[in-house]
């Protein structure tokens, strides 16, 4: 089960939460509209389920975020060239993008939000949507 150790509102979150040893550690928050309880142990089943393979998910993320990426751009900007990647794929930016959270936002868990730093762009965050389990689209937010 997943340990909640933060809740606002019908937000609970779980502020340092990996899958295994070989997974990232992210924030996890579920939104539980239905009570003021924390969210039942089917819908934390069904969140530990769709985020299985973590891994996945990000390189899915990562197609969405390099659409919000360019080389050239950033370096005329003046990051430092070890923060940057000169090869503009998902594969090539996926050690550069940390996952930072997960948002499921109702017990369906088909659609979440997942949350990116990136090595180049200290300031915003990366925001990839989830529909039916598929990345769909990418905001950047500040």
């Amino acid at each position: 089960m997943i340990q909640f150790d933060e809740q606002e509102d019908e937000y609970w979150t779980c502020t340092q939460y990996s899958l295994n040893s070989d997974s990232p550690v992210f924030r996890l928050t579920l939104q539980n509209m239905e009570d003021d309880d924390e969210p039942s142990e089917t819908y934390q089943n069904k969140v530990i389920e769709q985020i299985q393979d973590v891994q996945q998910l990000i390189l899915q993320s990562c197609k969405h975020i390099v659409e919000n990426y360019s080389y050239e751009h950033y370096k005329r900007l003046g990051v430092p060239e070890e923060r940057l990647v000169r090869e503009e794929t998902a594969d090539a930016i996926r050690p550069y993008a940390k996952l930072i959270e997960i948002v499921f936002y109702d017990e369906e868990c088909d659609s979440f939000e997942m949350s990116f730093h990136v090595a180049w762009d200290e300031y915003h965050s990366y925001d990839v949507e989830f529909e039916d389990g598929q990345a769909v689209c990418c905001s950047v937010n500040g």
